[in-house]
């Protein structure tokens, strides 16, 4: 979705970047659980996809990498843990 935006562009089709990302150390797929999908509708503000990411971090306790400032405000009022990669 963000490649046909135009938000990012990625080197190889989308199921070959998958295949490869997914292959790397310490990099797994995760499905979406009841959960995970409760608690994103409990988050404060909008429902976005951005809280569907946001929530399966704080399920998994998972930190995130990002510099998308929708997580980044999460972060801030402490649901989840995000190294912010635009510092």
């Amino acid at each position: 979705m963000l490649e046909m935006k135009g938000r990012i562009k990625l080197t190889e089709p989308i199921k070959i970047w998958l295949r490869e990302a997914l292959s790397a150390p310490g990099i797994k797929s995760v499905n979406l659980t009841p959960k995970i999908v409760t608690d994103s509708i409990n988050l404060p503000g909008k429902f976005h996809s951005d809280r569907l990411i946001v929530s399966t971090s704080r399920i998994l306790g998972a930190e995130l990498i990002t510099y998308d400032k929708e997580i980044i405000r999460y972060s801030k009022a402490g649901y989840i843990k995000v190294f912010n990669s635009t510092k």
